[in-house]
């Protein structure tokens, strides 16, 4: 069974919170836990499941519009229609999930990945910084681009990649990163430019997709950023 690990940083609602910090108290590896632990866990909504015989390891962060339900599909190669059948929902369920007009809660999310065969795990990681958002708010705006014009947006990667190569030799590891993920389908080129994994924020400071965002676009970004992080 492989295992999906869902990054607790993102807006995920633990089950029964409506107007409040209640979660569904659910069964957590351990007996009798610190009490700030059991506090962070039952904030969190916080999953542990079984450990089995694992496959392999995805990773999948839930502030990405890339919804954890579409890299569920994209694993076990099932539509909408399939999902929802065997995870007992319908599917424009399926369909708001991964559009980002309705929000999962874990315990859905966990009913979908046991129904694919899938072990749904939690995990933590550093806070974003103020630039760690600021980059992804950029970043995502290239990803719509990127959807919406996607031979040119990767050409003009590719061609800045060589252009970085020649200049900053010391990078050659992060580069190459960029130039295998362009590579990639573009739905998963997407998902990676607001990953707020610790691997992808170091990526992103040396993105290929300079000059994809002319400077209006990226004022704009910035401007509706600033907004939104005025009301964190």
């Amino acid at each position: 069974m492989n295992r999906l690990i869902l990054q607790g940083c993102g807006p995920v609602r633990p089950d029964n919170a409506k107007g409040t910090n209640r979660s569904h108290n659910p069964k957590v590896a351990g007996s009798n836990p610190a009490p700030a632990t059991k506090n962070l866990r039952q904030c969190l909504g916080f999953f542990v499941f079984s450990e089995l015989a694992l496959i392999s390891y995805i990773k999948i962060d839930i502030v990405c519009r890339m919804t954890v339900v579409r890299r569920i599909r994209d694993i076990v190669g099932m539509t909408q229609s399939e999902l929802a059948e065997i995870g007992r929902t319908s599917q424009p369920a399926i369909a708001a999930y991964e559009s980002g007009a309705k929000l999962p809660s874990l315990r859905t999310l966990q009913r979908l990945s046991a129904a694919a065969g899938l072990d749904l795990q939690m995990m933590l990681s550093p806070a974003l910084t103020h630039e760690d958002r600021r980059s992804i708010a950029l970043h995502r705006r290239i990803g719509e681009r990127l959807l919406q014009e996607p031979e040119p947006t990767i050409a003009k990667a590719r061609a800045n990649l060589e252009h970085m190569a020649k200049l900053h030799p010391h990078a050659r590891g992060l580069l190459g990163q960029w130039a295998r993920l362009l590579d990639e389908p573009v739905d998963v080129i997407v998902a990676t430019l607001s990953d707020p994994d610790p691997r992808y924020r170091e990526l992103r400071q040396v993105t290929p997709f300079a000059g994809v965002l002319d400077r209006r676009e990226r004022a704009d970004v910035y401007r509706r950023f600033r907004l939104e992080d005025t009301n964190r």
